[in-house]
């Protein structure tokens, strides 16, 4: 198959372009089978990146068709600028202004509502009756551990003042190689969702990021079960310019271009291939695939029945080219 030029106007089926890599890896294509609907849950979404408001305005459209599994508006967590995770490079302090922006422009003139933000110090507080919000008891949270880049508004003039002065090379055109730094989890928040019985942990990371996600989730949150995606060694999350959502919007998604998702290789060897160092995954795309994970697959796995700990799911994410297709054989299918 040819690698597919991308057009952000484009509504792609979701069960028709993302393509699983396995390998022959049964057990990592159980993992992704779902057998019942999980339950319905409400969805808590740490930050304000890119890819986390995008993944805010997806989630407020799914829960908002009839038959999904989401029973509520998503709730974005509003970090203080010396937040653990706050975006390292060029970060913006997280606003609701910030998401309002990207919804609207992005998302059919949407907004996040008044009980659609909570700021992390209300978050972290005992629980109290005059902030409901901040009861996570059985619902989705989602940590970023891969953006790099503040927030944008969704204006594809801001994107391109902010690609003109940040420098990032645009889909693999630049020459300059680049490393992603690692971004810490906030600790004191997966300890409050811990703590309060979340459903699931949901995270995006980089190669860079990993050993401490797999570290904080070992030591605070041993036993709640929880999904990480990594980007593919060497590309970093770029937001599409002038990337608006599609409508009107279904059960399918939608998709800028083909994706790849893989098992994880810890070590490396056959299954992983590195990329250049230039590559850029779109964050649009990366927050779909997230939200369609959270959706499909199974959110309480069975645990360790000897520690009764749970072991993450880690799975590879990435653009499919020309080459990954040829190679696939019979280790391709699709994700239903």
């Amino acid at each position: 198959m040819r690698h597919s030029a991308r057009n952000p106007s484009k509504l792609l089926p979701f069960v028709l372009t993302v393509i699983l890599y396995y390998h022959n890896d049964v057990a990592f294509v159980n993992s992704l089978a779902l057998l019942t609907p999980p339950p319905k849950a409400g969805t808590v979404i740490l930050g304000t990146s890119d890819y986390s408001n995008i993944l805010f305005g997806k989630v407020q459209r799914a829960a908002s068709l009839y038959g999904t599994n989401l029973n509520q508006q998503p709730l974005s967590i509003l970090q203080p600028p010396d937040s653990p995770s706050s975006v390292p490079i060029g970060g913006a302090k997280d606003s609701e202004g910030s998401l309002n922006k990207v919804l609207w422009n992005r998302f059919g003139l949407a907004m996040c509502g008044p009980e659609g933000t909570l700021e992390e110090a209300d978050c972290l507080r005992p629980l109290s009756w005059w902030i409901p919000q901040a009861e996570m008891k059985e619902k989705l949270v989602f940590l970023d551990a891969a953006s790099e880049t503040s927030s944008t508004d969704g204006n594809p003039f801001t994107d391109l003042l902010r690609d003109i002065f940040v420098k990032q090379p645009k889909g693999g055109s630049s020459q300059a190689a680049v490393k992603s730094p690692p971004i810490p989890l906030n600790v004191p928040f997966v300890q409050c969702a811990v703590q309060r019985n979340c459903a699931h942990i949901y995270i995006l990371s980089n190669d860079a990021s990993l050993p401490a996600c797999l570290q904080t989730l070992s030591e605070h949150a041993p036993s709640t079960p929880a999904t990480i995606l990594v980007l593919e060694r060497g590309t970093t999350l770029a937001v599409t310019s002038g990337w608006k959502s599609a409508l009107p919007q279904d059960m399918e998604g939608e998709l800028s271009g083909p994706v790849s998702l893989r098992s994880y290789s810890e070590g490396g060897g056959g299954d992983e291939q590195e990329s250049d160092g230039t590559g850029m995954f779109p964050a649009e795309d990366a927050a779909e695939v997230m939200g369609q994970v959270a959706l499909r697959t199974d959110r309480n796995p069975t645990p360790n029945l000897d520690t009764q700990t749970q072991t993450p799911l880690i799975v590879r994410i990435g653009n499919v080219f020309q080459d990954t297709h040829t190679n696939a054989g019979d280790g391709s299918g699709t994700l239903e």
